[in-house]
């Protein structure tokens, strides 16, 4: 980050290989979040490392093999990223500290998760979509927002009822954005 031009420039670290799937900034500016083969917690303005890195199998976090997508909840309490590797995830990290909280799993309770491919958290924080694209579907959750948990409430999906038009579908977008 270059304060004079307000330019990113490119950083890297050798000690460890990253990718990066998705890029969210918290509502107060203060952090970056690159979510992909783990979550890098970095602070501008030089994009250094605060936290380490954020790893699968690491102090208990599950559900992050292959992030896709992540999404801060609007009072910057919970971080949500969906994942899908092998397992078809959306896990949930509470901040400052990015404690690993959960990881809801495509399955009965929550069928709209296969190929988990975005999320997002509505304004009021209230409510969470994932969407779903081996799954052709929306997976709905309800929100906790002093805990950060989701509550399956169900989910849509392409050829049920009048549904269509879901197949392969890839993005949420907030009603706001």
């Amino acid at each position: 980050w270059d304060d004079a031009s307000g330019e990113l420039g490119f950083w890297a670290d050798n000690a460890f290989e990253f990718y990066a799937a998705d890029l969210v900034v918290d509502a107060d500016g203060s952090h970056v979040f690159a979510a992909g083969s783990g979550i890098a917690i970095l602070e501008p303005p030089n994009l250094g490392l605060e936290l380490p890195l954020i790893e699968e199998g690491v102090g208990g976090v599950a559900g992050i093999s292959a992030i896709v997508h992540a999404a801060m909840a609007p009072d910057g309490g919970h971080l949500y990223v969906t994942s899908n590797g092998a397992e078809q995830t959306i896990a949930i990290f509470a901040t400052p500290r990015f404690d690993f909280l959960a990881a809801d799993v495509d399955g009965a309770a929550a069928p709209g998760l296969g190929g988990a491919s975005s999320v997002v958290v509505t304004p009021d924080g209230e409510n969470v979509y994932v969407a779903g694209a081996l799954d052709a579907a929306i997976q709905l959750f309800e929100r906790d927002p002093a805990s950060g948990v989701l509550d399956p409430i169900g989910s849509v999906a392409n050829g049920v009822g009048q549904i269509a038009g879901l197949l392969g579908v890839r993005a949420v977008v907030p009603a706001d954005g």
